[in-house]
């Protein structure tokens, strides 16, 4: 959109964008069965180029769901589409209707530079259409070095991104006279996999002998070759266990993790589903589900959530999705910030994936994964910790989910995993007590499959912070049986006892 002067008009949340295309775009997420990775480094504050390969459609979709995600439902700047505007694709019925209201500008230097100038963030295809019509998952950009004079100017990082899955929309294009038919007609469900590079700052355009624009273009395009070569995560190939000893095994485990912590604090770690609030799914969705929950529910809380990086330890939740726990969860770092607009804490749960029940419910694996649910292996929890945020762990896993387990006696038997990431971490041990999860979803147990009430109860939770256990950092110390062991005793014990004392007062209330 323009001025009459030719000058681009700031962005503004259209009615069409906010009432049409962008609730589209949510649906096109579950389509395109859409995951985001690396956005988490993307600043709030400050307005970037987003640098990537064309995309091998001419739907746009692919492109307004980057919008979504990058500024939309994030709160960070919004941005630009430079694009070439007039063309046939503009004066097409629907399509033609929705670039038109995509708040695209011009593709122009002076536009960008506007834009940026602006607070508002601008997306460039350097490859154009020599990408769109060219093999896939191929970067064309061939000199096209304009990003980076425009970075340079204006001082802006650029951001690398890839969107895996996009160049396979369509089957094949067939070119008649000039026109392109893309067949089918209409994009394949392929998964969509955005990916988003670190921010990459230009070099000072007034300091002397420093990088040139066609080395710093050249760094930017290495950049984007790697995250669109970056195969989609695949599960490790299962391997024989060696024959010797587990003590072996395990020194050799950690020297191997710390040898890869001091080369790269960053690598081999895992990124885990940014939790954003604001986002439409856990406003209308998780978070008032939760909170309503907690009413009908009376939950009961008791003690001070932690206000930096813990590990809760806790026994494990009943139900088929461990309801109670999910409802602790709100209460400890999403309620303040919902209910209250204080401060949001960003807590995860390790739960074990890819369940029988998980495969059977359609979505339901996505709805775990949004709600911030990790995988329990000690690199995953590791790299939660290293990250600042907190984690729930209940060590007795399936040993305690049966409804036989009603008693709240904990049983984590031999699993020292949680006091060994205290030790290599350094962050406090909370107890926490949920009680009332049994009677709320009560069931029952045949051989080693449970049954539980698929609606809630309308009985009590109570939920109990205890006293912090401070762990001194020792990560070298972290597989020494001689500190483990009384660790971990001292932390069930108090844990146990936040349990006892919440049964004990659930009981005196009862008479």
């Amino acid at each position: 959109m323009t001025t009459p002067d030719g000058a681009s008009e700031p962005f503004a949340r259209t009615w069409p964008m906010a009432r049409v295309i962008m609730p589209a775009a949510r649906l096109m997420s579950y389509y395109f069965r859409a995951r985001v990775s690396g956005i988490e480094h993307l600043p709030h504050d400050r307005p970037v180029i987003y640098v990537g390969k064309h995309p091998r459609t001419f739907l746009y979709l692919e492109t307004i769901l980057l919008g979504l995600y990058t500024f939309w439902d994030s709160g960070r700047p919004p941005v630009r589409v430079l694009e070439q505007t007039g063309t046939s694709l503009h004066r097409a019925p629907v399509l033609g209707w929705v670039r038109r209201h995509v708040n695209a500008i011009p593709a122009s230097a002076a536009h960008a530079l506007a834009a940026l100038g602006r607070g508002e963030s601008v997306l460039i295809f350097p490859g154009g259409t020599r990408e769109l019509y060219g093999p896939p998952d191929e970067l064309q950009w061939k000199g096209r070095r304009g990003f980076a004079r425009i970075a340079i100017r204006s001082g802006a990082p650029v951001v690398p991104f890839a969107i895996l899955g996009a160049d396979r929309q369509h089957l094949a294009r067939v070119s008649l006279r000039g026109v392109s038919l893309w067949l089918p007609p209409f994009p394949l469900p392929v998964r969509l996999d955005f990916r988003f590079g670190r921010p990459i700052i230009p070099p000072d355009a007034s300091a002397a002998g420093g990088e040139s624009a066609e080395q710093f273009a050249a760094r930017v395009e290495t950049a984007t070759r790697a995250l669109l070569a970056a195969k989609r995560p695949q599960p490790p190939a299962t391997r024989p266990a060696s024959p010797q000893p587990a003590a072996a095994r395990a020194a050799r485990r950690d020297e191997a993790e710390t040898s890869a912590a001091v080369t790269d604090p960053a690598a081999a770690r895992p990124a885990a589903h940014e939790l954003d609030p604001r986002r439409w799914r856990y406003r209308f969705g998780y978070l008032r589900l939760a909170s309503w929950l907690s009413r009908y529910h009376r939950v009961r809380f008791e003690g001070a959530p932690w206000d930096g990086p813990c590990i809760y330890v806790a026994h494990h939740g009943a139900g088929y999705l461990s309801a109670d726990l999910a409802i602790a969860v709100y209460q400890l770092a999403w309620r303040a910030w919902f209910e209250e607009r204080g401060r949001l804490l960003t807590l995860r749960i390790a739960a074990s994936k890819g369940n029988p029940l998980e495969r059977a419910i359609p979505g339901l694996a996505a709805l775990k994964r949004n709600a911030g649910l990790i995988d329990p292996s000690e690199q995953s929890c590791l790299a939660v910790l290293e990250r600042g945020d907190q984690l729930l762990i209940t060590p007795g896993g399936h040993r305690e989910s049966s409804p036989r387990a009603r008693g709240y006696r904990l049983r984590w038997n031999e699993r020292y995993g949680f006091v060994r990431l205290a030790l290599r971490t350094g962050v406090p041990i909370v107890p926490l007590a949920v009680v009332g999860g049994y009677a709320a979803y009560p069931g029952f147990a045949v051989g080693k499959l449970s049954f539980w009430s698929p609606l809630p109860l309308p009985a009590r939770l109570d939920i109990a912070v205890g006293q912090p256990i401070e762990i001194p950092r020792q990560p070298a110390r972290a597989r020494d049986l001689a500190i483990v062991k009384p660790l971990h005793q001292e932390i069930r014990e108090a844990t146990q006892a936040l349990y006892d004392r919440l049964l004990a007062r659930r009981a005196g209330t009862a008479r």
